[in-house]
């Protein structure tokens, strides 16, 4: 399924998509540059993958087992996905002004590849 993320005003190309069940994935594009992030669980865990030749061959840089007892869920917060030059972000918020707001004082960077 194709689909369009919008990060302040722009609109990055994106798919998401499911395989038989067991696992979820959001892939986010800029040009050559690929990040997918992917939810199993049926394996239980969560992976991020990065492919610099369009999705032909991908990298898992990150993997996360996500069987825990007591797993976080944090509803005080929003967060983004985004790619910034070549590096995947993600950010959240700090206050309700949140991303019209300024670096450190309204939202943070909390993940950077």
């Amino acid at each position: 399924m194709g689909m369009a993320i919008k990060i302040g005003g722009l609109t990055i190309p994106g798919s998401h998509g499911s395989g038989l069940g067991s696992s979820y994935w959001v892939t986010i594009k800029s040009g050559v540059i690929w990040y997918k992030r992917e939810i199993n669980t049926t394996d239980g865990y969560f992976a991020l993958h990065y492919s610099d030749d369009s999705g032909l061959t991908w990298d898992e840089i990150l993997k996360l087992d996500i069987t825990e007892d007591n797993p976080v869920i944090d509803l005080l917060h929003l967060y983004r996905h985004r790619i910034v030059v070549t590096a995947y972000q993600v950010d959240r918020t700090l206050t309700p002004v949140g991303y019209s707001g300024i670096e450190n004082t309204d939202w943070e960077n909390i993940y950077t590849t």
